[in-house]
């Protein structure tokens, strides 16, 4: 019963395939799912909604629902500088100048906050030329007000006036500072520069002594030395000198960012400012938590399809060796491609984003594809006839195992559904699920039209002659089982030819699902060979041993050996075909008289008279 119904069920799919109508209803269909999946990819936006990866009824996903609807992601970015190769100098006034444009040029940029002159808040240089400008002033102030001399400072000068006399005198050429010429070393020119050959020192003064260096957030390494303000007024008060900066950072607010494209909107332009600074000679990049975590939307389009070309290409060449079929290639790669595009045309009808994650599943899915659609190319070409009966032959051995192996993928993966993360459910569970429809719609419906229109050559693939899996090892078993059926000796060396008419004739290998009964007739030098080809179903069998009594019979055989989970199968049909030419035979007086095969089973019978 069961048996039937699959006989039934094949034939009947494999019938529709053929209709005219249906091929048409199935490329329109195709182009159609094309068309929709296309739009569904220019819809596909990039990026990871922070809401999916935490429950969804916990305090932390209200929190990020609602700060990202009325307030937008707000975080600090910063713009690093450094001289590690040693080809940058903080201290010089070319790359003061630098440190201060590229400052200006980041008020072009989006996305950062402003005061209400639109202007940035300061970085930490601007911070470290304020505080020496404030001593310079004070400094001043007790030159006019006559508290320094020319030994030094009074006992009434303030320790702020000290302190920028005690950091004037590392750069002066002599031991002492005229206030009388005060503009000839002074601690920031008129250039809003600072000394370069005090710089050092000078920002040891400002680690030590101002607040606003912490507010700065510079983070310069190595940190300047620092030491207490008590002895400052002291004869033997001196500076220590910082060691040479190697890092830095402009720190900056970023604010309004709701989407993924504003994040690489952001990424862009500070990149873009960055990359015209380090040709001037200013190594700069952009860091912060924003900058790590969106980074990878930049170019993921870009590696995403590099990734996809390869894979198939690779495949292509591999399937283009081991098939020895052009056209079977392009097949292949037709289908991979457009299951590609369809399963990546639904991220944009459920709303999924593109990440990382989508992105492996896409690479993926060409695996995945290409394991259910090649397995019944392989069968396809390895058949020999019609490219209907090829069809339907592979269609016998594939149909299931592609089936079954949807099936048991779904349940898998239905343990997903029942996840507490969106994350889990939407990009594994749903992407999957589609994927595993896909494979189904392709492997069933859309390539089998596609090998009836563009069918490759048949016997494409051979099986090896020597070895284990050579024809005759494979075939040993079941020759042997026939011939116990039959009750008759084991098969004879001579098995794979025939004699008919007096002539020695090579017999036509025919291949799985078939059954040949040739009649032949011989009047004097004349002979006519009729040959009628039919399925192996039980009710072929019957109607051709009763209505054409044959005067040999060919059971077919596999070229390769079935899979275990099969052979049980494969034995039980030839023990019933045999036994149905047998009884058809003893009605017609006709005992079997022997069963020889090479490549399939020849079932030979006497003849009363011709």
């Amino acid at each position: 019963m069961k048996r039937n119904f699959t006989s039934r069920l094949i034939d009947c799919y494999t019938t529709a395939l053929q209709s005219f109508y249906s091929k048409g209803i199935i490329i329109i269909l195709f182009v159609v799912l094309i068309s929709a999946s296309v739009y569904g990819v220019l819809s596909v936006r990039d990026g990871l909604e922070l809401t999916e990866v935490v429950p969804r009824d916990s305090d932390t996903h209200k929190f990020l629902t609602y700060r990202s609807k009325y307030f937008g992601l707000t975080d600090y970015i910063s713009i690093c500088t450094s001289n590690i190769t040693g080809s940058f100098s903080y201290s010089s006034s070319q790359s003061q100048v630098l440190l201060h444009r590229l400052w200006e040029e980041l008020h072009d940029v989006d996305y950062l906050i402003k005061d209400d002159n639109g202007r940035l808040r300061k970085f930490w240089l601007i911070y470290f030329r304020d505080f020496l400008l404030g001593l310079q002033n004070e400094f001043d102030k007790g030159v006019a007000g006559n508290t320094f001399n020319r030994s030094g400072p009074h006992r009434n000068a303030s320790t702020i006036a000290i302190l920028a006399y005690k950091l004037l005198q590392l750069t002066s050429s002599t031991n002492h500072i005229r206030h009388v010429d005060n503009s000839d070393n002074r601690l920031v020119d008129s250039d809003n520069i600072i000394n370069p050959e005090g710089f050092y020192y000078y920002l040891t003064a400002w680690a030590s002594f101002d607040p606003l260096y912490e507010a700065s957030q510079a983070n310069i390494q190595p940190s300047p030395f620092r030491f207490p303000d008590n002895d400052i007024k002291g004869e033997d008060f001196s500076i220590p000198k910082s060691d040479d900066i190697i890092f830095s950072e402009m720190s900056l607010i970023a604010t309004n960012l709701p989407e993924t494209d504003d994040f690489v909107a952001l990424i862009k332009q500070l990149r873009e400012i960055c990359r015209r600074f380090v040709d001037r000679g200013l190594p700069a990049f952009p860091r912060g938590i924003a900058i790590k975590f969106w980074d990878q939307y930049v170019h993921l389009r870009y590696w995403l399809f590099l990734s996809l070309g390869l894979e198939l290409a690779v495949t292509t060449i591999f399937n283009l060796v081991g098939l020895f079929s052009l056209r079977a290639c392009v097949l292949l790669l037709i289908v991979q491609v457009s299951t590609v595009v369809e399963l990546f045309g639904m991220f944009g009808y459920l709303g999924i984003q593109l990440s990382a994650i989508p992105a492996i599943l896409l690479i993926a899915s060409i695996g995945i594809n290409v394991d259910v659609v090649l397995h019944l190319t392989v069968q396809f070409l390895a058949l020999e006839g019609s490219d209907t009966v090829r069809l339907k032959i592979a269609s016998q051995m594939i149909m299931f195992p592609i089936l079954d192996g949807a099936v048991s993928t779904f349940l898998g993966i239905v343990v997903l559904a029942f996840s507490e993360y969106m994350f889990i459910r939407r990009y594994f569970f749903h992407v999957l699920s589609i994927l595993v429809i896909l494979n189904i719609i392709q492997g069933l419906v859309i390539y089998p039209v596609a090998l009836l229109l563009l069918a490759p050559n048949s016997g494409a693939l051979r099986a090896p002659k020597f070895g284990l899996y050579s024809p005759d090892y494979r075939l040993q078993h079941q020759r042997n089982q026939a011939s116990r059926l039959a009750g008759l000796p084991p098969p004879t060396a001579d098995a794979g030819s025939v004699q008919s008419g007096g002539r020695r004739r090579r017999s036509r290998s025919v291949l799985h699902g078939e059954i040949s009964t040739s009649t032949s007739v011989s009047i004097g030098s004349c002979s006519s060979d009729t040959e009628h080809d039919y399925t192996s179903s039980r009710s072929s069998l019957c109607s051709s041993a009763i209505h054409r009594p044959p005067s040999r019979i060919v059971i077919s055989q596999p070229p390769a050996r079935p899979p275990r989970r099969l052979r049980a199968h494969h034995d039980a049909r030839f023990q019933q075909t045999l036994r149905l030419a047998a009884s058809a035979n003893e009605n017609r007086s006709r005992p079997i008289t022997r069963v020889t095969s090479k490549h399939f089973f020849t079932i030979e019978h006497s003849h009363s008279q011709v």
